[in-house]
């Protein structure tokens, strides 16, 4: 095992299930344990800020945060985390600084557009929601949530109701299916390999097949 092996696995388990999130901090903390340059120490430790985070453990996911940031520097990434942070208890105006902080960084992310826009409706803050809703439609004019709260901020702004007809009919046409978490379920119960295959480091038995599979 290596830094580069725990760290992408505490990556791909922090990123599932809630459940999976013990197993992500043991990655990262493996990380860390045998990190032998800042930039791993700074890396492993923002993973470890990030799961705390998710676990609605605030104070100790900033200060994580902030000891992964003086490893690494001032990093979109460290700044979207911070945003997912807040988020995560609701705190939504310290949230939206920090995604609008991150979408300085990395403009080309549309999830960083995505929490920003909601950050910023859930704040009451609809013009500035509008501006990052449609920041991330011109990245991805199909993003549901994007989609989502452009529709929103159009009504709560007054547009023209043509405008906001036009806008909640595209928002609706792109949603997210209501029938996805019931489809899943039916595939990991009428289908063999399914929910193995969904897991977000999923484990495969290698059989021999051919000659290799004769030798002793």
């Amino acid at each position: 095992p290596s830094f580069e092996q725990a760290y992408r696995r505490g990556l791909a388990l922090s990123v599932s299930l809630q459940e999976y999130l013990a197993e992500a901090e043991q990655a990262f903390r493996f990380a860390s344990a045998v990190a032998k340059t800042k930039d791993e120490q700074g890396r492993a430790t923002w993973g470890l800020a990030a799961i705390a985070g998710k676990r609605g453990q605030t104070d100790e996911a900033l200060k994580l945060l902030k000891q992964a940031e003086a490893l690494l520097g001032e990093q979109p990434a460290t700044w979207k985390t911070r945003g997912d942070i807040y988020a995560q208890v609701w705190r939504w105006p310290l949230a939206a600084e920090a995604y609008r902080r991150a979408s300085q960084l990395a403009p080309t992310d549309v999830t960083v557009w995505q929490m920003l826009a909601m950050s910023e409706a859930s704040s009451g803050r609809y013009p500035e929601a509008l501006v990052a809703a449609q920041a991330g439609i011109k990245l991805f004019p199909r993003d549901a949530d994007c989609l989502r709260v452009q529709a929103l901020a159009l009504a709560q702004l007054g547009a023209p109701e043509a405008i906001r007809e036009k806008s909640l009919a595209v928002a609706l046409e792109w949603r997210t299916p209501d029938e996805g978490p019931a489809s899943k379920g039916k595939c990991s119960k009428r289908i063999v390999g399914c929910a193995e295959r969904r897991n977000p480091v999923p484990r495969y038995q290698a059989v021999p097949t051919g000659p290799l599979a004769e030798l002793p």
